[in-house]
């Protein structure tokens, strides 16, 4: 090592507070790296210099912090790490920054596999843009319009409060797959809101960066746990000793797009619906505050609400240290006692541990839901070839983790401890009693609060609903009419046989009194087949009004919103339910089908009602055909309650457990796995 070190020339140095502790910031622009270093290091950094030897270097720190221990084996460690970030000065790789700055923006092909959650591609450098225009937004950063921007997004809140019996969270919705848009449009419709919308937020933590004096030197493209974004490297602002400079940095994409948000909010409420516009802004406006505001704020994933955490916690690379912190619990009883590890404070400790499981078990279950996602879209797209590519990304995303567990296991046995040992007798005796312990197995099913004897109101002529006279929870009485029905066609035709009666009438009136036979006779024919037409057609009209035959209580939801839709004859309109006594309707997979029998019991737990629990016994098991051609059949599981419960309405809906006997682990295991083998794979 140079025992005449010196700092490299160009770095800059801030004073960053740290929770009770202090710290400062170390920007290395040439390589585009920010680093944090503790007060120690620092106060030796700055003493290094050509003209001093690292003896002399102890001993002027030794004066300014006479109560520290700043021997020189002390400062020969931090002067190698220092050296090891590449902080000091070689004459002989001044020329290799320039390269590793280079190479550091390329995109390499090994870095994205090597992290599959985070993919950059750098673009452009802004910063000389910035400088131009920040003139023209920083009244953006005033208080009056930070004020109407907050209590704008508490508006659009409100109003989709008020609002929620007729707004959709749907995705293919809001994203312009459904609701009469073609796949196209989809597409064109995000392309636009990722272009507009995302540029947006992304300035507007670049300006941010810029009203409080950093730089920003990277724009581009961002592919986050599998979701596009843009993204901005706005790094400098670590520098910022103020933390809610660095808050407000945090803070500026969300507040760019408030605008937006609460523009779309407002063209929603003014323009009228059905309109074009008044769709799309409505869609602006929720993807606004869904993926805006609310999916930007969630700490867990590093989006703006990590920073903002990460401040307000002062606590850097919160996210790197909780989950080592929460890895090396995890591994502590495995491995041996560290003399040299780092003891944390009460306060960091309990932010480690909370915000690292939380963060852990959040990305595993993103994982987790992903590949499952992608499981079934490739085996249902390309059967046994596309299990094979699933199975092949997922080989590529556990090789890593796979093959250190396998090298730490291989390592413990060549060099077994006492704690080892003991870990693997205990692991041995629970293996061996999870064969001899047996737990209830269920097959949980959704289901539905019946009725055991429904009335179905169907429509006995075609038509389009004109009028529900009923709504949903109505007792409706033998007779009454629910629903009138409006058919254009019969009308018309009974419109015209009345009429055909009035002209024959008028004939047969004049053949009277002209004394013509032969017209009295055309007219008298012609008046008995238009009398008979219009009876007949009478008939038909009356049974436009669908009434009850047997009454009871309507339960098919929102039967308003049936007015204007078209039935043919036989359609079901509404679904009465008599008082008649109750069952339990299940939907079953046919995975399951072959592990339910009659007699079997089941617990079923109420949406409306989470800490009830009614129990009944299955009596049927049956199949429906498919609705429509295409899809598969329908299996349903009928059960009866032991007592009818009070205050539930029928149709209510809720998840049944059927008690299928008693497994042990091994057994579970097994069902998991012909379960994919079967339905996943082999079929």
């Amino acid at each position: 090592m140079n025992r005449n070190p010196k700092l490299r020339d160009g770095l800059v140095i801030r004073k960053v507070a740290e929770g009770d502790d202090v710290a400062y910031t170390v920007c290395d622009s040439e390589r585009d790296k920010y680093f944090r270093i503790d007060p120690y290091t620092y106060l030796v950094a700055i003493h290094l210099d050509r003209d001093r030897t690292l003896a002399d270097v102890a001993r002027l720190c030794q004066e300014a912090m006479p109560y520290n221990d700043f021997s020189l084996p002390v400062v020969e460690e931090a002067v190698q790490d220092l050296n090891a970030i590449g902080l000091l000065e070689d004459p002989y790789s001044k020329n290799l920054l320039l390269i590793e700055r280079a190479r550091a923006r390329r995109p390499r092909v090994a870095q994205i596999f090597r992290n599959m959650l985070r993919w950059e591609f750098g673009i452009w450098d802004p910063d000389a843009f910035l400088n131009r225009t920040i003139h023209s937004v920083r009244w953006l950063f005033r208080p009056v319009p930070v004020y109407a921007v907050t209590l704008g997004l508490l508006w659009c809140l409100w109003l989709v409060i008020v609002n929620r019996d007729r707004v959709s969270f749907d995705p293919n919705y809001l994203l312009g797959f459904t609701g009469g848009g073609s796949a196209a449009q989809g597409i064109l419709f995000i392309v636009v809101i990722l272009t507009v919308v995302g540029a947006v937020h992304e300035f507007g933590h670049a300006y941010a960066c810029k009203h409080f004096g950093g730089e920003v030197h990277r724009l581009g493209f961002m592919v986050l746990y599998f979701g596009p974004c843009f993204f901005c490297d706005v790094s400098h602002s670590m520098l910022f000793e103020n933390r809610w400079h660095r808050i407000w940095v945090a803070m500026g994409g969300i507040y760019f797009e408030s605008f937006i948000t609460v523009a779309a909010a407002l063209l929603w409420q003014i323009t009228p619906p059905g309109l074009g516009i008044n769709d799309l802004s409505y869609r602006v406006m929720m993807m606004g505050l869904l993926f805006g505001v609310f999916w930007n704020l969630n700490p867990l994933l590093k989006y703006d609400g990590y920073f903002v955490l990460s401040d307000i916690l002062q606590i850097a690379e919160l996210r790197e240290k909780s989950m080592r912190y929460v890895r090396d619990l995890i591994r502590r009883p495995f491995r041996r006692a560290n003399p040299g590890e780092q003891v944390l404070g009460i306060r960091r400790r309990r932010a480690y541990f909370t915000y690292g499981l939380a963060t852990l078990v959040h990305s595993y279950l993103i994982i987790f839901c992903f590949f499952q996602w992608l499981k079934g879209a490739l085996v249902s797209a390309w059967s046994e070839t596309g299990f094979i590519v699933f199975a092949c990304m997922l080989g590529m995303f556990v090789r890593k983790p796979a093959g250190d567990a396998l090298a730490q296991a291989a390592k413990a046995v060549r060099n077994p401890t006492r704690k080892t040992l003991t870990w693997a007798v205990a692991v041995l005796v629970l293996g061996v009693a999870a064969q001899f312990v047996r737990l209830p197995g269920y097959v949980a099913a959704h289901a539905r609060y019946v009725a055991a004897e429904r009335e179905v109101v169907r429509a006995e002529e075609p038509g389009r609903v004109a009028a529900v006279l009923v709504r949903e929870g109505d007792r409706v009485f033998p007779g009454r009419v629910v629903a009138i029905l409006e058919n254009d066609s019969l009308r018309a035709a009974w419109q015209g046989a009345r009429s055909r009666s009035d002209k024959s009438s008028i004939d047969l009136a004049r053949s009277i009194e002209g004394s013509n036979p032969a017209l009295y006779q055309d007219a008298s024919l012609e008046r008995g087949a238009a009398i008979a037409d219009e009876a007949g057609l009478r008939t038909s009209r009356e049974r436009l009004a669908l009434a009850a035959r047997e009454g009871g209580v309507v339960v098919t939801p929102r039967p308003t919103d049936l007015l204007g839709a078209r039935l043919e004859a036989g359609d079901t309109l509404l679904v009465l339910a008599r008082d008649a006594g109750s069952e339990v309707e299940c939907d079953l997979r046919e995975f399951d089908l072959g592990e339910i029998e009659p007699g079997q019991r089941f617990t079923l737990r109420l949406r409306s009602e989470p800490g009830r629990s009614l129990s009944g016994r299955v009596e049927r098991v049956f199949s429906l055909p498919p609705e429509s051609p295409g899809t598969k059949a329908r299996f349903k599981v009928w059960g009866r309650l032991d007592r009818e419960p009070e205050g539930v309405r029928f149709g209510e809906s809720g998840i049944a457990r059927i008690e299928v006997g008693r497994w042990n682990l091994y057994q579970r295991m097994g069902r998991a796995w012909s379960h994919f083998v079967r339905t996943d794979f082999w079929l």
